[in-house]
């Protein structure tokens, strides 16, 4: 025999309970608020992690300390200035986006394209171009352009990625939307 069930009174929950009284003040913009800032710092770190990995690499093998700290400062720029651009794009594309899980997917999606675009993009120029590298550094160019260049482009690429996935989901959401 099953017991009966018991319906809760609304007193067994009572509204300023220590267990529910967080999650139910959280408003939805406030979600969105602390979602686009974590996101933003998250992006950072992405765009920041291959010179860090770099510079503790240079490190451990004996180089100076201050080797490989002016690719982590040019990238702490980069990922500064992305970040700002992540942060305020979330903040607007949340207010005014058809689905907010649109918004979203494309974010995640241009942090992919941006965590391997800043590993791999290095890793092409590097060993595809050796060559035109060393030929670059050796009239004096400093490695800091290209790292720097690669950087760039590693975050001009993710934010055409996530634009255009955006573009197309909102456009989808659309014609779902006015088919029926």
């Amino acid at each position: 025999m099953h017991a009966p069930t018991q319906e809760r009174s609304p007193q067994a929950f009572p509204a300023n309970s220590g267990r529910f009284r967080l999650w139910k003040s959280v408003t939805r913009r406030q979600s969105h608020r602390f979602g686009s800032v974590a996101f933003a710092i998250f992006d950072f770190l992405v765009v920041i992690a291959p010179s860090v990995v770099l510079a503790l690499t240079a490190r451990q093998g004996g180089l100076p300390d201050t080797q490989g700290l002016d690719l982590v400062g040019a990238s702490a720029l980069i990922g500064a200035v992305h970040a700002v651009i992540v942060w305020n794009r979330l903040r607007d594309d949340t207010r005014h986006a058809h689905r907010i899980v649109d918004v979203w997917i494309s974010e995640f999606d241009s942090l992919v394209v941006l965590a391997l675009g800043a590993t791999m993009l290095l890793v092409i120029v590097l060993g595809g171009f050796a060559e035109q590298h060393a030929a670059l550094v050796n009239n004096g160019w400093p490695v800091i352009a290209l790292w720097t260049g690669v950087q760039i482009t590693a975050v001009a690429i993710s934010e055409v990625i996530g634009r255009l996935i955006f573009r197309w989901l909102e456009e989808r959401a659309t014609d779902v939307d006015s088919d029926g």
